[in-house]
C-alpha cells in the first residue's frame, strides 16, 4: 500500500497497521479468555483493516484529483 501524498494519512495508516499488529500477536498468543473474546478481537482486526483500506483509498483519489 502506498500512501505517498498525505502525511496524516501516512500517520494515520501506521497507527492503524500498528494497532492489527498488536491484536494479532494477542491472538497468536492464546490470550483470549473464551471465544466470545476471540471473536471481538478478530471483529476489531477487521473493522481496522477496513479503515486502513479507507486510508488507502482516500490517499489514490488525492493523487487523483489534486486540485479538487
Amino acid at each position: 500500500m502506498s500512501l505517498e501524498t498525505n502525511k496524516a494519512l501516512l500517520v494515520l495508516h501506521g497507527k492503524i497497521t500498528a494497532r492489527v499488529e498488536l491484536l494479532e500477536q494477542w491472538l497468536s498468543a492464546g490470550t483470549a479468555k473464551d471465544y466470545a473474546e476471540y471473536q471481538g478481537v478478530c471483529g476489531k482486526i477487521q473493522g481496522l483493516l477496513e479503515a486502513c483500506r479507507y486510508t488507502v483509498d482516500l490517499n489514490t483519489e488525492i493523487e487523483e484529483n489534486p486540485d479538487e
